[in-house]
């Protein structure tokens, strides 16, 4: 599929009126049915990015799986099975997103006690004038507030891979500069300094950190002048999906806990040889 066809608001509202809601409203005359889908679907499609559990989906790659995938039965089942679950605008957005995806792997997860839990451990990232004009138009004005940007989102999941409060800060501020599309920034240690209250070598420690527990990725740029001489230039971060800093944590408390164990069976086993050896010289 080629995205830039439909790529503007206009074209995209009438890519969807003319593929679902106006299938769905022939099917069921003034249902507020039509409305949902049609909502949740444009949320979906002004996503910048979408997380259903440990997956990330690329704006691009959300398009070509709703384009390809999704079907006005799908769209039912999911509404109609699992909007009593929904408390935010975007929630019916990710569970239609999820039947697309990973449940199509394991038939478990559309169980409704499941999917109200993978519905919370998923995010939709938003960025862009596109989705924040049809918002406005709708009212949403909470929502028109977080799509033109006043908000950022900050995973709750980190908060379960032993960062310290301040990796936890420079993190956040990361996420805060970082480019939607790109999933890259490039503040200097004294920009985030100023902005967090930590000097540079602090902020440094806190970016090792982060970079060490398989967060972001850095590395220098170069920038080349006219007379072809390099220089070198800002220092860019790439944020990386979380699954990869949870394996990563999941694997070294594993290690740990292996470490752990045989250490107590070597104490075991010595209190054991060492009771046999009184008991000898008794």
């Amino acid at each position: 599929m080629d995205t830039n066809r439909i790529d503007s608001t206009e074209n995209t509202t009438k890519f969807f009126d003319r593929f679902f809601a106006y299938d769905l409203l022939n099917r069921y005359p003034n249902h507020k049915l039509a409305t949902e889908a049609d909502y949740s679907l444009r949320l979906l499609w002004e996503a910048q990015r979408v997380y259903i559990q440990n997956w990330q989906f690329s704006r691009e790659r959300v398009r070509k799986i709703l384009y390809d995938e999704l079907t006005i039965e799908i769209l039912l089942n999911a509404i109609c099975g699992y909007r009593i679950y929904c408390t935010a605008p975007w929630d019916l957005s990710i569970i239609i997103f999820a039947m697309l995806t990973i449940c199509k792997y394991d038939q478990d997860l559309l169980e409704p006690t499941k999917m109200n839990e993978l519905r919370s451990q998923s995010m939709i990232c938003f960025a862009g004038s596109g989705f924040a004009d049809y918002a406005n138009a709708k009212n949403k004005a909470d929502f028109f507030s977080y799509a033109k940007g006043n908000f950022f989102p900050l995973p709750k999941r980190i908060f379960n891979l032993g960062l310290s409060s301040g990796e936890i800060l420079v993190y956040a501020y990361l996420l805060f500069r970082e480019d939607r599309t790109t999933f890259k920034c490039h503040p200097s240690y004294a920009t985030i300094g100023k902005a967090v209250g930590m000097s540079k070598n602090t902020v440094k420690k806190y970016v090792d950190g982060l970079e060490e527990k398989r967060l972001i990725e850095t590395r220098y740029t170069t920038v080349q002048t006219k007379d072809g001489r390099v220089h070198n230039g800002t220092l860019e971060y790439t944020i990386l999906p979380l699954n990869i800093a949870e394996e990563y944590y999941d694997a070294k408390q594993m290690k740990r806990l292996v470490q752990e164990q045989a250490k107590a069976n070597f104490f075991k086993k010595l209190a054991i040889f060492d009771k046999k050896r009184e008991s000898s010289k008794g």
